[in-house]
């Protein structure tokens, strides 16, 4: 149990977005048109929100994906879940990331995202340990995907059980 535990910490610590009490910097509305516009809202974060998005393609899906927690949409209105690849016929309009567990005082913590329309609970790089702040700089050089392999996971594994992160 201790093993999962740790494992899944770390798991969390290597994904390029962490959880923030910030407030979405962009509101997305639809239109009577059907068009969706972004609109600049008031932000609390040192960081703009995440705008990297990533390709998936396996297994004859085509799925994009957000560094900020949203999937399989362009943040304009388009679906992008796509099977088969290819084809132009998509599956699902939109899903997102939703996070969530307890404390070391049993406090529930969860960091959920709905279109970004009602804030933002992710956004890119690693908070300082002290302030448990970021700077904008530091934002912009982790607003990507990071692509991590089966051979990353076992030298993860290797290390924990050697007592590397005891």
């Amino acid at each position: 149990m201790k093993l999962l535990n740790q494992s899944l910490i770390w798991v969390f610590i290597l994904v390029p977005v962490f959880y923030s009490n910030a407030q979405s910097a962009f509101e997305i509305k639809k239109k009577a048109t059907g068009e969706f516009t972004h609109k600049k809202v008031n932000q609390t974060a040192s960081c703009a929100p995440a705008t990297a998005s990533a390709e998936l393609n396996i297994n004859n899906i085509r799925a994009v994906i957000q560094a900020g927690g949203d999937m399989w949409w362009d943040l304009i209105g388009q679906p992008q879940y796509e099977v088969p690849s290819g084809s132009g016929n998509t599956a699902l309009y939109s899903g997102s990331l939703w996070l969530g567990g307890r404390d070391v005082s049993g406090q529930l913590k969860v960091a959920a995202l709905r279109y970004r329309a009602s804030g933002n609970d992710y956004w890119p790089g690693p908070l300082s340990t002290a302030t448990g702040e970021i700077d904008g700089q530091t934002c912009v050089e982790y607003d990507k995907h990071f692509e991590t392999f089966r051979k990353d996971i076992a030298e993860f594994v290797g290390w924990y059980d050697a007592g590397v992160f005891d």
